[in-house]
């Protein structure tokens, strides 16, 4: 950069604009790394899009809600269970009945039942009849995402314990001395 004179001014912090240690501007701060998994919003976003996906293909192949439905909707259980992070591992035992219950709303509203009934009262029914034949499936389901949550936080609550109790990681070999 130039001044109004023809002098080339540096940015501060040195040539390239790039702040050096000894600028006088305290260091930035790196925030850490997001925690790897999926996020509350993201476990609900993941379960309730994989199974209305697999309940619109089982609709629209077999013409109601079987064993492929099922299937997708365990699966989904399980993968949303072992990928949510784990301060949000609430989150996957609450995912699957939400993506269960809008699945089945979605489907009402793109399939609907030919009861001669109102919106409303044909939702309504469709809603009734799905969790009343499905309910064993939408029982497994979340059973299964609360026993994957509950094994991985007591896991993490072990792993916590020994960090803790052991003192931190310590190079090979023992403790240094002076």
């Amino acid at each position: 950069m130039t001044s109004g004179r023809g002098r080339v001014r540096q940015s501060p912090g040195g040539p390239g604009g790039r702040p050096g240690p000894d600028n006088g501007r305290p260091a930035q701060r790196r925030r850490p790394a997001a925690a790897p998994g999926l996020t509350a919003p993201g476990a609900l976003v993941v379960a309730s899009g994989v199974t209305l996906v697999g309940g619109v293909l089982d609709r629209m192949l077999t013409g109601t809600l079987g064993a492929p439905f099922a299937v997708v909707f365990l699966a989904t259980c399980v993968v949303v269970a072992a990928k949510t992070r784990m301060r949000d591992l609430a989150a996957a035992v609450i995912a699957p009945p939400l993506a269960f219950a809008l699945t089945i709303l979605a489907l009402s509203l793109f399939f609907p039942s030919d009861n001669g009934e109102g919106f409303v009262v044909r939702t309504v029914l469709d809603m009734f009849t799905a969790l009343t034949f499905k309910a064993g499936v939408l029982w497994s389901g979340t059973a299964l995402a609360a026993a994957i949550a509950l094994v991985r936080f007591r896991a993490d609550r072990e792993a916590t314990r020994r960090r803790s109790a052991g003192g931190g990681t310590q190079a090979p070999g023992g403790p240094r001395r002076p």
